[in-house]
């Protein structure tokens, strides 16, 4: 099973703004804003994680973002889906097979391939402890960041955790773990080693969160926000440079290039191409106070000189 959940603003293709603005250089951008794919916790699915806990006010904290839900393939029954099964014998034994999650692995890496690329990934609960799994999976670079909220070293899981170790630190630029002191499903020691699995992680604790992602009115939610706001991205793309021409005005309809072309530019009203903008032609400017202006003088020498020309023929 293979469903997945886009929240956020669409900013691919949106009419331009000019940047850098001088009085005769601007730059067009076209703005894509940050991807996020989402990895919900155990028993839930990409329907209920937009809805848990702080989720909700993340996402309208952060209009910028676009974040991609995905379903973990193994259904436990109903709607109650995760991205790890139960090892054989229960708690009570391990599973040393590497490919255990090999399902879960397929379903991300198509996501990946087909709504890629992503600047981030963020899991709860399982999905955190799946983050571990899968970035030591995914080539190095896929994301830049990862997000882990009450997540874990999937400990029973022993050729996971192989993949994990052989990985760490894995292969984001940086990471934020988060873990709520009031949590009783997953100790905050359990998501402390979660968090050593990272070169540098950001480590966010809340005295008053459990097992869920922090609300807007807990105290450590502004840093969850911060964090995302620093993650790098390469959404910011010069379409095209403009010289010597008018700012154009907050209303008017700018071309912008069309991000998976060549610079051809693209009309935002028009499905067919338009042409490229050019320069503006240059005007001469006005002669300054105070010069002369010559263009009576130069004609009347003109008339002269013509005059004497005739009479010279004549005399010869």
């Amino acid at each position: 099973m293979l469903a997945i959940l886009r929240f956020g603003r669409e900013l691919e293709g949106e009419k331009a703004q000019p940047k850098n603005v001088s009085s005769h250089q601007y730059r067009y951008y076209q703005f894509r804003g940050w991807r996020v794919l989402c990895l919900h916790g155990g028993g839930g699915n990409a329907e209920s994680f937009p809805r848990e806990g702080g989720m909700p006010d993340l996402m309208a904290a952060l209009p910028e973002f676009e974040f991609v839900f995905a379903n973990a393939p193994h259904n436990y029954g109903g709607n109650a889906l995760v991205w790890m099964r139960d090892v054989p014998g229960g708690k009570s034994s391990v599973t040393t097979d590497p490919d255990w999650d090999l399902e879960s692995r397929e379903v991300l890496d198509a996501i990946v391939e087909a709504q890629g690329p992503f600047d981030a990934i963020l899991g709860y609960s399982q999905g955190g402890a799946y983050i571990l799994a899968y970035v030591a999976w995914a080539p190095v670079g896929t994301f830049k960041a990862a997000l882990v909220f009450c997540g874990y070293v999937p400990s029973l899981h022993l050729g996971i955790v192989d993949r994990i170790d052989s990985s760490t630190p894995l292969g984001v630029d940086s990471s934020l773990v988060f873990m709520g002191e009031q949590d009783t499903t997953i100790t905050n020691e359990m998501t402390q080693e979660a968090a050593t699995k990272f070169a540098y992680p950001t480590v966010v604790s809340s005295a008053a969160t459990g097992h869920y992602v922090p609300y807007s009115s807990d105290p450590s939610f502004s840093d969850i926000i911060a964090f995302m706001n620093m993650i790098p991205t390469d959404g910011e793309t010069p379409i095209a440079d403009a010289t010597t021409s008018p700012i154009p005005s907050p209303d008017d309809e700018t071309p912008i290039a069309d991000a998976t072309t060549s610079p051809t530019l693209k009309n935002t009203d028009d499905e067919n191409d338009s042409a490229a903008p050019t320069t503006s032609p240059s005007v001469s400017p006005n002669p300054p106070p105070g010069t002369k202006d010559d263009s009576s003088t130069t004609a009347m020498t003109a008339r002269i000189l013509w005059t004497v020309a005739c009479v010279f023929g004549l005399v010869l």
